[in-house]
């Protein structure tokens, strides 16, 4: 039985079990899987799309990538995009900057002109200077900014170390002004993707909050795509 894989108190995978029961292959697709703390309901989804429901284009994607009714396997942009992503991958930096740079080539970072292209936010404006629009070029370090008085923020940060398929996360609470009064830092032994990890660090980070006893806070990390799932925006990916 799954469940048997599973720890009950920590919801984690049991790594010496699975190990001893399955081929490597299979251990590292199982480890890749998420676990929810709360413990939700399996349900069936669609590998090839990201909300993991069925669509014709999903669909004509994977005959197309199979090369099936004469389709073509790849395309001269995704040749080029290939070649891309094998130099910046390839650097010798952390997984982190390595992230941040795709999703600045990509013109993705979580800035406020993105925002509200994505009708996140109505205010492109930079807090900082308050009269030019906030873009990649203008987006300088953040600076603490003072939260309403008995109001806390939670930084939260999740990473991916490939070689050693393993996921770390690290959180840190701060109080309106600016004080750390916790944090904490996880080691796990699974090889998780970039969003499963982004939302694994999420979770953990609310939990946290909930055990340092404190109600009344805001939690910031990267994700724009954990942020939507949070808010209710739109359809979120079959993985969170």
């Amino acid at each position: 039985m799954v469940r048997d894989l599973i720890d009950a108190e920590s919801k984690e995978w049991k790594v010496d079990v699975v190990r001893q029961n399955f081929l490597s292959q299979d251990v590292e697709a199982i480890l890749s899987i998420p676990l929810c703390v709360n413990g939700a309901w399996d349900k069936l989804v669609l590998a090839e799309n990201k909300n993991g429901r069925f669509s014709v284009k999903s669909a004509y994607k994977v005959v197309m990538e199979d090369g099936l009714f004469g389709g073509r396997s790849s395309y001269s942009s995704q040749s080029e995009l290939r070649k891309v992503k094998k130099g910046l991958w390839g650097m010798n930096v952390p997984n982190k900057v390595k992230h941040f740079a795709w999703k600045a080539c990509r013109n993705i970072l979580a800035i406020k002109e993105n925002l509200r292209k994505r009708k996140i936010t109505s205010n492109d404006i930079c807090d900082c200077c308050g009269t030019h629009i906030e873009t990649e070029r203008t987006t300088l370090p953040e600076k603490w900014n003072p939260l309403a008085q008995g109001c806390y923020k939670v930084n939260v940060d999740g990473a991916m170390f490939n070689k050693r398929k393993q996921t770390g996360i690290g959180v840190v609470i701060r109080d309106d002004v600016g004080e750390v009064i916790a944090a904490m830092s996880k080691r796990m032994a699974v090889p998780l993707g970039a969003l499963e990890t982004e939302a694994k660090a999420m979770e953990t980070a609310v939990c946290f909050a909930v055990d340092v006893g404190i109600r009344d806070v805001i939690f910031e990390g990267d994700s724009l795509l954990i942020y939507n799932a949070l808010h209710d925006l739109g359809l979120s990916p079959a993985a969170i």
